[in-house]
């Protein structure tokens, strides 16, 4: 479960005040990409995302000049179980994650992937910066080692993924 807006505030705050006092700091905001777009099936997510930004963003005005950075990240899609162990809701959903572990393999990365850009970005990120990693030339990247693979009948193995059916109005 995502800590409410107002946990949100509060606990950036608790984390600016520390910072304040030692002098300075960065803040890095988790964001996603669906801060830009909706994304359907996810329709609590992007809202959610968009949230994260303009907060930074408001947070980044409002700390100004005081010798703290705010930011967002958007690490892009990180190998998890949040996208390996996935339990859905409704009829044919299933079918529609036939393809995932493909869409996986293109593009998401260990955590250690992005966390070493996060620590780049708190070197050098800019105030009410954001900041993606799966950006325009990654994406090109996942898809043309993609097609070498299936030009080249690579046995490179595709990411497990594990999918539930939950029914709807059920609990787990």
């Amino acid at each position: 479960d995502h800590p409410s807006h107002q946990e949100d505030d509060q606990h950036s705050r608790v984390a600016l005040g520390h910072m304040l006092s030692q002098g300075g700091g960065k803040l890095i905001n988790l964001s996603g990409r669906g801060a830009r777009s909706p994304a359907p099936f996810q329709n609590a997510y992007g809202p959610t995302k968009a949230w994260v930004v303009s907060f930074t963003r408001a947070l980044a005005k409002e700390y100004a000049g005081r010798g703290v950075d705010i930011m967002t990240f958007s690490p892009g899609m990180v190998l998890t179980g949040l996208l390996t162990d996935i339990t859905v809701t409704g009829r044919d959903m299933e079918q529609r994650f036939k393809r995932f572990p493909r869409i996986l393999r293109m593009f998401a990365n260990p955590p250690q992937v992005p966390a070493e850009m996060a620590v780049e970005i708190a070197a050098a990120g800019e105030n009410g910066g954001g900041y993606e990693f799966l950006n325009r030339r990654r994406k090109l990247t996942g898809m043309l080692h993609e097609l070498r693979r299936t030009l080249t009948r690579s046995d490179e193995p595709m990411p497990q993924i594990t999918v539930r059916m939950r029914e709807p109005g059920g609990d787990g």
